[in-house]
Parts: structure tokens; C-alpha cells; sequence
């Protein structure tokens, strides 16, 4: 049985306005897709290379990171460079995609990945609830049930008493940690992170 060939002949970086998208693309990037992308990259950085064709310089696969990084003016990003004809390049356009959507949820590990990724980007919780919500995970009246409790555009007040110095010293260094963790936007799973690790200090 031959192997597979090995297409790949590099890695490198490249300034994403120098990157050429392929004029045959054929996939449209809502709002909501292009702002949970950007809140990943602003959480994590990268984790996957654009994909460009070496013979014609067209990107392959990552249009749209590339998009993100020239709107956040990126020096430049990550590339993999690969060597294939005109013909394989329409087959992978046509089937990369496709093909990673063919996959099925585990439900249960799904789950569990949920509750162990939070994150500080609005659009991203967005995008992990509506991925909850279409595998099962939860139901629409509860997802629209936690849309008119917290509704956007509204400022809601709230008064904290504490009981003594010591609760009012660690709310405040909560405060701190919580900004340097999530840049000043407020998580509840964040908050219970550090409830327990506050709670695990004085036990010791």
C-alpha cells in the first residue's frame, strides 16, 4: 500500500496584507463568527496556521484569521506552506470545511469541555451557549431566559456589604485578579475559580 503523500514543504510567517485569499472561496464569515474568532485569538493567540498553496500564493484555509489580523493591524501571522496543483487547490477548498462538519458531538464530552472552558469574550460565550443549545445541552427558553435576565445595553447596580475588613480586602483583590484575567470583563465561572482558590488559602 503506497503512503500518503506528504504535501506540506514549510512553515513561516507572513504579514497578513501580503497574504493573496483565494478568488474561488467560497465561505462568508457572519459578524458573530468574525468577533468569537477575534475574542479566541485576543484569549489564547494562535494555535493553527494559515494554510497557503506555495505554487500560487492563494490561502487555503484561515481566510478568515487572516481578515481579524488585518483589521487588528497583526504584523504578521503563521503559515504553513504547502505545494499542490490548481485542481487539488478547488478539491480543498471544496472539502475542508465539509468535511470537519461531518463530525458528531459526543455528548457528554462535550459537556464537560463546556464547563471547563470559560471565556471573558462575550461573543465567544455566545457562540459556546449556541453550540450547547444546538447539541441538546440546554434548551432555547433557557438560553432566552438568560438573555432577558442580562439584558445588553442596560447598566444594572448592585450594593455590596461586607461584614468586616478582611471580606472587603478580598473582594477588591478578586477585583484585580479578575481584570488581569479577563481584561475587566466579569465571569461567573472566574468568580468561582476564585472563591475556591480564596476558600483553599485559608483552609491551609
Amino acid at each position: 500500500m503506497t503512503a500518503w503523500r506528504n504535501r506540506i514543504v514549510g512553515h513561516g510567517t507572513e504579514a497578513p496584507d501580503q497574504l493573496l485569499a483565494h478568488p474561488k472561496n467560497w465561505r462568508v464569515h457572519p459578524k458573530a463568527q468574525q468577533e468569537a474568532l477575534r475574542g479566541v485569538l485576543e484569549e489564547v493567540g494562535w494555535v493553527q496556521d494559515v494554510v497557503v498553496n506555495q505554487r500560487t500564493g492563494h490561502v487555503l484555509d484561515g481566510h478568515l484569521r487572516v481578515q481579524v489580523a488585518m483589521q487588528r493591524e497583526e504584523a504578521e501571522v503563521p503559515v504553513i506552506y504547502v505545494d499542490v496543483s490548481e485542481a487539488e487547490e478547488a478539491l480543498i477548498l471544496a472539502t475542508m470545511d465539509p468535511l470537519s462538519a461531518l463530525a458528531v458531538a459526543d455528548k457528554v464530552k462535550l459537556d464537560e469541555i463546556l464547563r471547563d472552558a470559560p471565556s471573558c469574550s462575550s461573543a465567544v460565550q455566545e457562540m459556546l451557549s449556541q453550540l450547547a443549545e444546538d447539541n441538546g445541552l440546554i434548551s432555547h427558553d433557557e438560553t432566552e431566559d438568560a438573555q432577558e435576565q442580562w439584558a445588553p445595553g442596560i447598566v444594572y447596580q448592585f450594593n455590596l456589604v461586607f461584614d468586616d475588613e478582611n471580606e472587603q480586602s478580598t473582594w477588591f483583590r478578586f477585583l484585580k485578579w479578575l481584570k488581569s484575567r479577563c481584561d475587566g470583563e466579569t465571569h461567573g465561572a472566574r468568580l468561582a475559580e476564585f472563591a475556591e482558590s480564596a476558600m483553599a488559602s485559608e483552609g491551609q
